[in-house]
């Protein structure tokens, strides 16, 4: 009975979930459990399943993304819908180049990891401290690692490459590791700095 009674509530989760639409992002990023109830030049309002609040009026309160954020609606009912608009100035790329593109930025928000840069930063970071460096002037190594990495071109996985990808995959796997990189090296180095102002202000 409790095996029934679990596989009964898997599958009505697995249902409500099918019965939700999806926002693909450009950065790769997918968002779930949301119903899309309006979608206009500049923004896509949209309600969550699980968070929907009421205003002062007793409506349902939704939520808004710039349109220019999202590549492609997926509706519960199965129907796709690409926002991306191909142009010869901004956007050259034609719709299936720049979904490959975001494919590859899902993929590197998904599988890529580096654990080596952040916390070579935050010991950086950190030692300036112990050589009597200002802490005021330490504030500037996240920034200037994360200048960086602006220039870095992370490796695309070897065992990747024998899969069916593109140089528009590729491209996006890279833009987004790279992000990912920065981002990481800059919150490291800020924690850094902020260990570096209490023991300054200790001692």
């Amino acid at each position: 009975m409790k095996y029934i009674s679990f596989f009964l509530t898997f599958f009505f989760l697995l249902l409500l979930h099918s019965q939700s639409d999806t926002l693909f992002l450009y950065n790769g990023k997918k968002m779930y459990d949301l119903q899309v109830i309006k979608v206009d030049s500049f923004q896509i309002e949209y309600l969550l399943d699980k968070q929907k609040k009421v205003n002062a009026q007793g409506r349902l309160k939704p939520k808004v993304i710039g349109r220019s954020n999202v590549f492609e609606i997926i509706y519960a009912d199965g129907k796709h819908e690409i926002l991306y608009i191909q142009d010869s100035i901004k956007n050259p790329e034609d719709t299936n180049q720049m979904k490959s593109y975001v494919n590859g930025s899902a993929f590197a928000r998904k599988y890529y990891h580096n654990y080596t840069v952040g916390p070579v930063v935050f010991l950086v970071t950190i030692a300036a401290y112990f050589l009597d460096i200002n802490p005021v002037y330490t504030l500037s190594i996240p920034g200037v690692v994360g200048l960086i990495l602006v220039y870095t071109v992370p490796t695309f996985p070897k065992k990747v490459l024998n899969q069916q990808v593109d140089e528009y995959f590729i491209l996006g796997y890279q833009d987004m590791a790279r992000n990912k990189l920065i981002k990481n090296a800059v919150a490291w180095g800020s924690s850094g700095f902020l260990l570096d102002l209490m023991l300054a202000i200790i001692h």
